[in-house]
């Protein structure tokens, strides 16, 4: 939970090993070997060596390697006497680590670590010289306490310039951008650098018998530190709109264009062509969302998570969302994630269609989260108790026939299976450790076929366009040998989620998918 309360708030970078605690480290212990009165260069010499062993510690990643060699370069200019160029030693870092390792290119923390030191060094002194400075010299002429401000302000345009060249990277590698990062990171950047350095001196002190008593306090204090920074995470996670979810693909494109856009015609043409720019970027992205949402109009999108052994399915449709799960309970937290992190705080409809699943129990995870307008599920099961108690605006059982929903889709329930019409699509769903023989030869027959855990027996008897398996990693290879050679291709939800969309036409186009058996 704490992981992802940081990714959706845009701090996850203080809870994975990265260039910043390279840096806070490197000057921490420069700073206890000066106050120790250590000569200045065996202290540059030491603090190298520790920049060294963090590396080493970390396995040499990508983003570490970055940071690492930029801080050997500022030390060792420091050795000599000389100012190292920011710019040129970023560049150096990088060019060492792409001859080492060209496959590092594709290495995503590199990239992020890249594009946010590279908006520091470029984009934070023009900020800084062009609209902070000048606003706290104008105003502490009359309001003297702003200067006091100063320092907050500047660490605003740390992170914002920092956001600023990585939104393209986040865009293309997450496809969702936190809005309150730049808050988020100004309330925890500097209490995680003190949680770092009470805890790296707290750890040798500890092994000193006589200064155990300091080691007791420095945990104590980076206690303290670390529960507000769990509870600041917590507060801004259930802000509204913390993270937005692009699910237009094409706004991955305009949105970094339109910024790149901006600055050009800034450049170009100063202040009036900036201002033109935006407002022909502002129209193209308002016609690119109306010309989508046109195109997209009456189309289904079908995400099937990744979610190890259960089938955890999304169905998205002008902007209503159902969920349908079965198996186990790693179908209910998937789901609950995966809603958080499109937004979506109220379903249409959530169907269980098997009451003895596990992910029956643990549903009301899901319906504390979102609000659940319909429940559908199936016969009976030993988690009925369970169910009854959910919060639900209403509630519907096969026992009563084929369900319809929005219009022109049916869900149908036999024998464990579950049976969704879209139009003309058809979709069937099998149950954990299932066998085709429990359907009619008609029932056999779809466009998409979706199976739990593992494939059912007699596999080879569905007749379908495609289908996807719900499984783990493990067991992946084991059960990708129950599927015919050269019958359809078969995706799987092991490594990411699987998205298809269909007109109801019985079309089925796979958007992210995962090949494990061709035809």
């Amino acid at each position: 939970v704490i992981k992802y309360n940081f990714k959706i708030i845009g701090v996850s970078h203080l809870l994975a090993v990265s260039g910043l605690h390279v840096a806070i480290l490197s000057q921490a212990l420069l700073a206890v070997l000066i106050f120790l009165r250590v000569k200045r260069r065996i202290a540059l010499g030491i603090s190298c060596a520790g920049v060294v062993f963090f590396m080493a510690l970390t396995g040499f990643e990508p983003s570490i390697l970055r940071a690492g060699i930029m801080c050997l370069i500022f030390l060792a200019g420091q050795m000599i006497g000389r100012e190292p160029d920011s710019l040129n030693s970023l560049g150096f870092s990088v060019l060492v680590i792409t001859i080492l390792n060209p496959y590092a290119v594709n290495d995503i923390g590199l990239l992020l670590s890249f594009a946010a030191t590279y908006g520091i060094l470029v984009i934070y002194p023009f900020i800084k010289n062009n609209y902070i400075k000048p606003l706290t010299d104008f105003m502490s002429e009359r309001f003297k306490w702003v200067k006091l401000l100063e320092k907050s302000f500047n660490s605003f345009a740390i992170t914002l310039s920092a956001t600023i060249p990585t939104l393209p990277v986040i865009l293309f590698g997450f496809g969702q951008i936190s809005i309150i990062s730049p808050i988020a990171n100004l309330l925890m950047v500097f209490p995680t650098s003190i949680v770092m350095v009470l805890t790296c001196a707290a750890v040798p002190l500890y092994h000193i018998e006589p200064l155990r008593v300091l080691a007791s306090a420095a945990f104590w204090c980076a206690k303290w530190v670390a529960s507000y920074l769990i509870t600041i995470a917590d507060w801004l996670t259930s802000l509204p709109a913390a993270s937005l979810w692009v699910r237009q693909t094409f706004l991955i494109v305009l949105i970094p264009s339109a910024f790149g856009f901006i600055l050009l015609g800034r450049y170009l043409l100063g202040r009036h062509g900036m201002r033109i720019t935006a407002l022909w970027s502002v129209i193209s992205l308002l016609f690119g969302v109306l010309t989508y949402n046109i195109l997209m109009y009456d189309v289904t999108d079908i995400t099937l998570l990744n979610a190890g052994n259960a089938t955890a399915m999304l169905l998205e449709r002008d902007g209503r969302t159902g969920v349908i799960l079965i198996g186990d309970d790693s179908a209910v937290d998937h789901s609950v994630r995966e809603l958080e992190r499109r937004n979506v705080r109220a379903v249409d409809f959530l169907m269980i269609p098997n009451l003895n699943d596990k992910c029956a129990l643990s549903t009301m995870i899901l319906t504390s989260h979102v609000r659940v307008n319909c429940l559908i599920t199936g016969p009976d099961g030993k988690y009925i108790d369970t169910v009854d108690a959910l919060k639900a605006e209403g509630r519907l059982s096969w026992k009563d026939g084929s369900i319809a929903f929005w219009n022109d889709c049916v869900a149908e329930y036999c024998n464990g299976w579950l049976m969704v019409k879209i139009n003309q699509t058809r979709l069937l769903l099998s149950p954990y450790q299932s066998a085709t023989t429990n359907l009619t030869g008609g029932q056999r027959q779809t466009n998409l076929a979706v199976f739990t855990g593992k494939p059912p027996k007699h596999v080879s008897a569905i007749q379908a366009q495609a289908g996807v398996l719900c499984c783990s990693s493990e067991s992946l290879s084991a059960e990708i040998r129950a599927f015919p050679r050269g019958s359809y291709p078969i995706y799987d939800t092991s490594g990411k989620s699987v998205t298809i969309l269909t007109r109801g036409m019985g079309d089925i186009t796979f958007k992210r998918r995962s090949l494990i058996v061709s035809e």
